[in-house]
């Protein structure tokens, strides 16, 4: 892959479902004045709840529907601002022993963050960023969650927002062969307010099969280490404290126009779900579609 090819196949790693930039795109910063907008809609089907032990349990039907926003923009050479924020979040939550829903509107915790590409190859890229996100939706308990099978015991509170800011320091590494590319990340998030800081990480190969149309598979965790005093709650959304999990994410995106003075844009697609160490939040399949533009 040219250098070119490689610097798009980077930046199309930008989002996958939910949660922000991946590793190979956290290596990609905009020149000055240059930068990348991309909205998406995020649907979860949850089912069985895993509990902090590991035990899961089916309970109400629950869904997620969040509306969100990333982008960044060039502030010197291999310097960027990023901004990462769900606009709106929607959760449907039932109560099985009536069959009854309630639904639940919150705006997200905008994310604010600098990327600084310290070393860059035509091949090979690295870079460190560091984020700060602002609690803003109610950390208050909204709705009981309740085990599908009677007596339908109490499995515990749905909330909305986590209440605590979190403030996050990531690694990352890419590098680019002739039609696909390596990458990987490592981060830890400290929390405020006693929850258990996280350690995350990331690792993914994406790949461009023709000049417009590219995609990659993505392994992703974020685990609680256990050092807060907080209480670690119950919540299918898993906001909050001590809640883990490990996930992966297929990708495909397709570049709509090819026109550098005007502005590319791409529209994609995500499937995610997890597939192991899952606690205090639910299972369950993530759907994504988005557009971006480049200038």
């Amino acid at each position: 892959m040219t250098h070119s090819l490689f610097r798009v196949a980077v930046l199309l790693v930008l989002m996958s479902a939910g949660a922000g930039p991946s590793a190979a795109s956290a290596n990609w910063t905009p020149e000055p004045g240059h930068g990348y907008v991309k909205l998406w809609t995020k649907y979860l089907y949850g089912f069985g709840y895993v509990d902090g032990e590991g035990e899961r349990t089916d309970y109400g039907r629950y869904h997620e529907l969040f509306f969100s926003v990333y982008g960044q923009v060039g502030l010197a050479d291999g310097l960027a601002l990023t901004l990462h924020t769900d606009i709106a979040r929607v959760f449907v939550l039932e109560d099985p022993r009536d069959g009854t829903s309630q639904t639940h509107v919150a705006p997200g915790d905008p994310q604010l963050g600098l990327r600084y590409r310290f070393f860059h190859t035509d091949r090979l890229v690295m870079s460190v960023s560091a984020t700060g996100r602002a609690p803003i939706a109610s950390d208050a308990d909204q709705q009981e969650v309740r085990a599908r099978e009677a007596p339908n015991e109490v499995l515990g509170q749905l909330r909305i927002g986590s209440g605590v800011f979190v403030f996050g320091f990531t690694y990352s590494v890419g590098y680019g062969f002739d039609r696909w590319y390596l990458a990987a990340s490592i981060a830890y998030d400290v929390m405020t307010g006693g929850f258990d800081d996280r350690i995350g990480w990331s690792a993914e190969v994406g790949a461009s099969f023709t000049p417009r149309f590219g995609g990659r598979l993505r392994l992703t965790g974020r685990h609680a280490i256990g050092n807060g005093d907080a209480v670690r709650g119950d919540s299918p959304s898993g906001l909050v404290s001590g809640a883990s999990y490990t996930g992966f994410a297929v990708e495909v995106d397709y570049q709509l126009t090819q026109n550098e003075s005007k502005g590319n844009w791409y529209l994609g697609f995500a499937f995610e779900g997890a597939f192991g160490f899952l606690k205090r939040q639910t299972g369950g399949p993530v759907l994504s579609l988005s557009i971006a533009t480049q200038w």
